[in-house]
């Protein structure tokens, strides 16, 4: 399997899918199409990293949250998604979501010894930033786990949201339950 270069993957634009992301997340369009090069270089990292017998598995933080809603709607146009993957990485990048079932866990690891899980995820996530230091810069380093932890909080997710019913959705939950008390 042949892995393209990073600056290859780069160059690659898909006008339906940033239209598309924009419809279901209120966001202005330089923020859409920067969330999309992201994105590009989040599945180049995923390709990447496994051909690296030694690497971690990744993992979606909340502050990486909307690259994988981008990566969500990307898979959504399956005949460009699966072109753009043999095209630069050889090979159909699954996306694999993590079932609630693993989210229970989460948090009984963490209700029976804070510590300790939040030691392990620290160690998780400490070698997930030095790959994506290493073999994405720094910048993309602070981007990531900065400045979209900054922006891309809880409360501002729920405010982008444009429709569904998503968790993020309290629109729609609510006229559900306005709709049932009518």
């Amino acid at each position: 399997m042949t892995i393209a270069p990073l600056s290859d993957v780069l160059q690659y634009t898909n006008e339906a899918v940033v239209l598309r992301f924009m419809e279901t997340w209120d966001l202005p369009r330089p923020d859409a199409d920067d969330l999309f090069v992201q994105t590009n270089k989040w599945l180049w990292l995923t390709a990447t990293t496994a051909t690296m017998p030694d690497a971690p598995p990744l993992a979606i933080s909340q502050s990486t949250k909307l690259l994988d809603e981008m990566w969500h709607t990307f898979v959504l146009f399956t005949h460009d998604y699966v072109t753009y993957c043999d095209r630069y990485f050889g090979q159909y990048l699954h996306h694999t979501p993590t079932p609630r079932a693993e989210y229970d866990a989460q948090i009984e690891s963490y209700e029976r010894d804070p510590a300790a899980h939040m030691a392990r995820l620290e160690a998780t996530f400490t070698r997930q930033y030095e790959l994506v230091h290493d073999l994405l810069g720094e910048d993309t380093l602070v981007k990531w786990y900065g400045e979209y932890a900054d922006r891309y909080t809880d409360e501002y997710m729920r405010q982008i949201w444009r429709w569904s019913f998503s968790p993020y959705d309290t629109r729609v939950r609510q006229s559900l339950r306005i709709a049932a008390a009518g």
